[in-house]
């Protein structure tokens, strides 16, 4: 017997690395049954997909309600020419000298553009920066140039081309303006054929993303601001909600229908946070008409 002990504790396995269970005796010692701990309940799992988004949008109205909490957002969107069926390829420039060709291929990369800002019940802040110069780079939202920005406080809209803020009827934009931001929860609520496509663990919480068909009405500053009679929606878009159920994710591929000889694709994600103090900046200094907000 005691052969056996000694044989066994020299045999001890620890399977997992949280809560300790049975210890078993086997062929290969003893052993300590345990189990990882589950990730938080998602608010809603039981529920359709459909029936997801619709409370996602229910807590995207509240957060920009009257007395919401609002959310801060990053954009990142990236365009490439792409040859149309039977079309002729795509030329891609030298990128030291643009007056010489590389050749051609059935793709180009193009560029990017970033913006970071915030929505409260108040209104929308949005920073628009450079965005990554090859596809597969991150985007900076620190360090990369602001290019432009736009601000809708107390019904007054203004931009920031760089010398200040003056007030406009044309904000600079991608991903959200105001009006994309105020039909954000019917866009949820009227996407149809949804399903559920993905359940990742991140940090101990579920995120679950669904796919489903937006409509472009519903999303007119997804390219840009007023884009939408030129935008057409290429397959399902994405939508990601955290464990309370709120959205934080979207993704979309666009078609810039102005485009005649090759297709240009925009791929669009915004990230949404909530456990951050979103406020809006004051328009200062102005440019005139100088407007107090």
């Amino acid at each position: 017997m005691a052969s056996l002990l000694r044989r066994a504790r020299m045999g001890v396995r620890i399977v997992g690395t949280l809560t300790p269970g049975i210890l078993l005796i086997g062929v290969f010692g003893l052993r300590a049954i345990t189990s990882l701990a589950p990730a938080d309940p998602q608010v809603g799992a039981d529920l359709p997909a459909a029936a997801r988004l619709s409370l996602a949008a229910d807590e995207v109205a509240a957060a920009l309600g009257v007395g919401g909490s609002g959310f801060t957002f990053t954009v990142v969107e990236r365009s490439t020419l792409q040859a149309k069926p039977g079309g002729p390829k795509v030329e891609i420039p030298d990128p030291v000298d643009r007056y010489k060709s590389l050749g051609f291929a059935d793709q180009y990369y193009v560029g990017a553009v970033i913006a970071d800002g915030s929505a409260t019940p108040d209104g929308l802040w949005l920073e628009m920066r450079r965005g990554p110069a090859t596809e597969k780079a991150a985007p900076d939202f620190v360090n990369a140039p602001v290019t432009l920005e736009a601000l809708t406080a107390k019904g007054v809209t203004y931009r920031n081309d760089g010398d200040g803020w003056y007030v406009t009827a044309n904000p600079p934009g991608i991903g959200f303006d105001t009006v994309t931001l105020g039909l954000l929860p019917t866009l949820l609520r009227e996407a149809q054929n949804a399903s559920l496509t993905k359940t990742t663990i991140v940090n101990g919480t579920t995120q679950t993303t669904f796919d489903a068909t937006g409509a472009v009405g519903n999303v007119p500053g997804l390219m840009a601001v007023d884009a939408s009679s030129f935008t057409k929606l290429v397959g399902a878009m994405q939508f990601t909600v955290d464990t309370n159920g709120r959205l934080i994710g979207i993704h979309a591929v666009a078609q810039n229908l102005r485009m005649a000889v090759y297709d240009l694709l925009v791929d669009v994600t915004i990230e949404i946070r909530y456990d951050t103090s979103p406020g809006l900046p004051k328009p200062d200094p102005t440019l005139a008409p100088a407007v107090k907000p």
